[in-house]
């Protein structure tokens, strides 16, 4: 069966269609962590910070009682400086409240994030973290031994000491939940990283990358574009396609990509190793075929007996200046064997 082949300049649309084809295929990452859901839902979570959250509050503000009594003894001998006014004893009693409660988790978060993987400065950090708490505590409990409750000791020393202990407790759950979040954005950022590299091989190669489906759409557009070339094309593809003659088409594909292929450098040839299996089995490309499983395009004198008479009746079928190793790719056979088949053509011809 003969139709009128493709044009090279259609030809060359023709393939730079079916990678874009390919292309649009495949969908560009995006980065999520709905893949590495925690163990419990998110709103347990949303709970357990609120609770925390609370917890620190109220920790942070009984504490904060015999706190300000500390700061204002120690403060009040400022106020004899004629630099220093009301006001700035007032900031300064603030800030004594606030900086040992953001320390601890400050400092907690540090020592999680930034020296996780630094032993001795995640050491400094967890001291500098216990000092913050340790501001709170004997500000407490210089202020519990200047008045004492006789009567309610035991719960006044425990409030004077387990309070400001409670926050540091408190900053440390929070460590543990932010490192939690730290490692699912970890996770995703990896597991995006992976997916966008594979997407890019993928779109700058999808000839190669994506085989099934460039071949698919590279035999689509072939098809198209061999009904366009002639009407002569167009009936006799319309004609087959009616009665089922899948195995002619793909014989007829093939010819028509033999007849290009040799329009392509080796290394692109190699680049577009996908489309190149159109001459080896032109069966892959069929969506329903009866061919049989050892039907291959170069059989293009019938049934043949070695891969030496592959070689001459390619040679005879497609005549041209090919170098071995062009025979050999082309027709799917050893250089050796593609050596001996272009010998033996040459002999046929010289005794014709």
């Amino acid at each position: 069966m003969e139709l009128d082949s493709i044009k090279p300049g259609n030809w060359q649309n023709m393939l730079d269609r079916a990678a874009e084809l390919t292309r649009k295929s495949i969908k560009p990452p995006v980065m999520s962590q709905k893949t590495y859901q925690r163990e419990y839902p998110g709103w347990l979570y949303v709970v357990v910070i609120g609770v925390l959250a609370a917890l620190f509050a109220a920790a942070s503000y009984i504490s904060a009682g015999k706190e300000i009594i500390a700061f204002d003894a120690i403060t009040k001998q400022l106020a004899n400086s004629i630099r220093i006014d009301q006001t700035y004893i007032n900031f300064a009693i603030i800030a004594g409240l606030l900086m040992p409660e953001f320390a601890v988790i400050g400092f907690g978060f540090a020592a999680a994030v930034i020296a996780k993987d630094k032993p001795r400065l995640m050491f400094l950090f967890r001291a500098f973290q216990f000092l913050a708490v340790s501001i709170a505590i004997v500000a407490n409990v210089s202020v519990t031994c200047v008045n004492p409750l006789v009567s309610y000791s035991a719960i006044d020393w425990l409030i004077t000491i387990g309070a400001p202990l409670l926050s540091i407790g408190i900053g440390l759950a929070f460590e543990l939940l932010a490192i939690d979040a730290i490692v699912m954005r970890s996770q995703a950022i990896k597991a995006y990283n992976v997916a966008f590299e594979l997407y890019n091989v993928q779109y700058n190669a999808p000839e190669t990358e994506l085989k099934d489906t460039y071949t698919r759409n590279l035999r689509t557009l072939m098809i198209e574009g061999l009904k366009q070339r002639s009407v002569s094309n167009r009936e006799t593809i319309e004609a087959l396609e009616t009665d089922g003659l899948y195995t002619e088409i793909d014989h007829a594909l093939s010819q028509e990509w033999l007849k290009h292929m040799l329009r392509f450098s080796p290394d692109e040839t190699v680049r577009l190793d996908s489309a190149k299996r159109l001459t080896k089995r032109p069966n892959s490309l069929t969506v329903q075929s009866n061919a049989p499983t050892n039907q291959t395009p170069n059989n293009l004198t019938g049934d043949l007996t070695t891969k030496q008479d592959r070689v001459i009746a390619f040679l005879d079928a497609n005549p041209g200046d090919y170098t071995v190793r062009e025979l050999a790719d082309l027709t799917g056979v050893s250089t050796y064997t593609a050596s001996k088949g272009l010998q033996a053509h040459k002999k046929n011809e010289a005794k014709q």
